[in-house]
């Protein structure tokens, strides 16, 4: 951040420890406030801030804004910030944090920490005279988990780099899991690729869980491994197995429908071009509006599907002949990938819609 203002003192008295000559001390200046109040499960939510130096020293640095639990553990990070701009002594800041409510409906405590520039030490920001740092929040909406026994479940979206992911390139994938279950879980999660047929095809990387992730506790995983897949569209799909246990098991999404499992997601040649199919088939035009033409060299397409970037097949047609007209009046503007099939080649061009 690098709005400033002048502190003054007679508006926010410190009631921590007088700083040492030359220290920074971090303060509350101005409250909490917050949109939409109550927070509300898988919402966005806005939070302002303002921040005073009332040490005599420099502070460069972070923020972090925090829920934590009745056990004064973090379940989830609002927003992160650095300061484009040192915070001098006597000056304050204003900060504003966004992101989306993860955590199940309930009664948290929001809380402000700060880290200095080359250390790895979160502080919680001084309480100052009224300003209070933490405070208690209510999230409501959505539900509190489903009950124990249904194991672990999705509890974020697969968030993944690159995207489209591509062959002969390294893939990292993030996703929070819920553990569900009766007791504590220890044993190993699979990240795999699959056929839309449910034929496996890869595992991009398998991890195991050693130390217990409690019930009803979540966490992030990350994966990352190296796609060996055929140009394609396939499902994206987790799957863990308890210790001792010899069954893989599927991930579930009871906790919040919207993060489904498998995910449906494409796999694009190494350079984002299909090489091969530059050489046999063309798309014109190209942008296109309500039709293209797809020029084969001469030769028949046995089959043609029309792919948003997201998997989802939105048209198919068989048996097109070269330089025939095809409708698509009916797709909204956006990129699309158009694959082909003919006997003696299978490509998959990109198509822009406008």
């Amino acid at each position: 951040m690098s709005l400033t203002h002048a502190i003054h003192p007679y508006v926010c008295p410190v009631t921590s420890p007088d700083p040492g000559v030359g220290d920074y001390l971090l303060v509350m200046y101005e409250a909490f406030s917050y949109s939409p109040n109550p927070m509300q499960q898988s919402q966005p939510v806005s939070v302002n801030v303002s921040v005073g130096n009332a040490g005599t020293g420099t502070f460069n640095g972070s923020f972090k804004l925090v829920l934590l639990n009745a056990n004064n553990t973090e379940v989830q990070v609002i927003g992160q910030q650095s300061l484009s701009s040192p915070l001098t002594s006597m000056i304050y800041t204003p900060l504003t944090f966004s992101g989306t409510i993860t955590v199940p409906a309930g009664t948290y405590q929001m809380a402000l920490y700060y880290q200095a520039t080359g250390t790895s030490t979160w502080t919680l920001v001084s309480n100052s005279s009224g300003v209070a740092n933490p405070v208690n929040v209510n999230v409501t909406g959505g539900s509190t988990p489903p009950i124990t026994g249904s194991g672990l479940n999705m509890y974020t979206d697969f968030v993944y780099t690159p995207d489209p992911l591509r062959q002969n390139t390294v893939a990292y994938v993030t996703v929070g899991v819920i553990n569900l279950d009766n007791t504590a879980f220890t044993g190993n999660l699979r990240l795999a690729l699959e056929t839309p047929n449910g034929e496996h095809v890869q595992t991009i990387q398998q991890i195991p869980v050693s130390t217990p992730v409690a019930v009803n506790s979540y966490g992030q995983i990350n994966f990352s491994g190296n796609i060996t897949a055929a140009p394609g569209f396939y499902n994206l799909i987790l799957y863990y197995k308890p210790t001792g246990g010899s069954t893989w098991m599927t991930v579930g999404s009871d906790y919040n429908a919207s993060f489904q499992n498998p995910k449906s997601v494409m796999v694009a040649y190494p350079n984002g071009i299909d090489d091969h199919a530059m050489d046999a088939a063309r798309l014109r035009p190209n942008p296109a509006t309500d039709h293209f033409y797809l020029d084969v060299n001469d030769q028949t397409i046995d089959k043609m599907e029309i792919f948003t970037t997201t998997g989802q097949l939105v048209h198919t047609q068989s048996n097109v002949l070269n330089g025939e007209s095809i409708d698509i009046s009916f797709l909204n503007s956006g990129v699309y990938f158009v694959r082909y099939k003919m006997p003696d080649n299978v490509g998959t061009l990109k198509l822009v819609v406008k």
